[in-house]
């Protein structure tokens, strides 16, 4: 727990009721992890006006290392899973990432452009190889853990191209297209080719739905369809008055196996994108008929499964996307969660849940 105006942190024992403390931390929500292992914990501190990290040993709660960081206003500290390293990102208001070792040696400094917004998103790969940061300049930017530089940088444009070679999947009504003889789709993602010759029309009569509309969609009926491209993806209009603009990559997560990259753009709700690693290049885009809320990786597989807040839960692999529905006339997926194992998800709702095994 923390006192107010961070004046120090307090760390309750469960096993004998010892308490510890920690003077100066600079948040009391974020700016503090864990190492995996759980054998260091790092604080976030404030002194002098200036941002530091304290490593402390858990078995003890003793400082054993405490550093200066090279930043104006540190925003928040991650932990690698590897636990060598730990990356530091800087005030929403500029873009600066560092990469620190626990004994304070900084190895990394990198600042992709000035006078604009920051990072708004950061995730390591769960084998430590690769970091992904997104920023609000609607990229996501991926950082290699030999030379720190910059692998790849994926830009959310708002139409994807024919040479992008990537799979658009959208979510439409199942009576949307009545030929039931279409065979050029996924078998197990139960999709219909788009008979649309014009993408940008296509997508124009899925703007975003008001929610007159939403409650009149029947979730049974809802599916996937796979659009030609070029396709438009539409975007939510910003008001740069208002403050934490809902712009930039504001999620970034990591397969299993280090290979795929979801990410979310603010301004862009409804759409996912999933990039290979790879390729360096984007495999899928999934452009649902509703904002998505949350969205999950297996933690054994690259499955991802993802929810908007509807009777639904979505699943994407690499052989195609699928709709499946909840048996319950009142459940709506507002989050969800696998089991450590992949073979089980938790769907929560506002007052209950509901577990689903695959």
């Amino acid at each position: 727990t923390c006192t107010e105006f961070q004046l120090r942190l307090t760390i309750w024992s469960l096993c004998d009721s010892s308490v510890s403390y920690i003077k100066f931390p600079k948040f009391s929500e974020k700016g503090i992890d864990f190492s995996n292992d759980g054998k260091f914990l790092a604080v976030v501190e404030r002194k002098d006006f200036k941002d530091f990290i304290g490593i402390y040993y858990t078995e003890t709660w003793e400082l054993v290392k405490n550093f200066p960081v090279d930043s104006h206003d540190l925003c928040d500290i991650k932990w690698s899973p590897d636990d060598r390293v730990i990356c530091v990102w800087d005030t929403l208001l500029e873009y600066k990432i560092l990469v620190y070792t626990p004994d304070g040696q900084k190895l990394t400094e990198h600042i992709a452009y000035e006078n604009a917004m920051g990072i708004k998103s950061v995730a390591w790969s769960p084998a430590s190889q690769f970091l992904a940061v997104g920023s609000y300049d609607q990229r996501a930017r991926v950082f290699n853990n030999i030379t720190w530089k910059v692998l790849a940088q994926f830009d959310h444009q708002t139409t994807i191209t024919p040479d992008s070679n990537a799979v658009v999947y959208r979510e439409v009504e199942a009576d949307f297209y009545t030929d039931d003889n279409d065979e050029n789709t996924p078998n197990n993602a139960d999709l219909k080719q788009s008979e649309v010759s014009d993408p940008s029309t296509a997508s124009s009569k899925f703007r975003f739905s008001s929610k007159s509309s939403i409650s009149s969609l029947n979730p049974e009926n809802m599916k996937y369809m796979i659009e030609k491209l070029p396709f438009s993806i539409p975007t939510i209009t910003v008001d740069p008055e208002k403050p934490n603009p809902k712009i930039g990559v504001g999620s970034v997560s990591w397969s299993s196996d280090d290979r795929f990259l979801c990410t979310k753009n603010d301004n862009m709700p409804n759409a996912l994108w999933i990039w290979d690693l790879r390729k360096l290049s984007l495999s899928s885009v999934m452009f649902q008929h509703e904002s998505v809320k949350v969205a999950r990786w297996d933690p054994t597989k690259p499955r991802l499964a993802f929810c908007c807040g509807n009777g639904n839960f979505y699943l994407w692999t690499k052989q195609g996307c699928s709709v499946v529905k909840v048996p319950s006339l009142k459940f709506t997926v507002r989050g969800l969660r696998w089991n450590p194992q992949g073979t089980c998800l938790i769907l929560a709702d506002k007052g209950h849940f509901c577990c689903c095994f695959l």
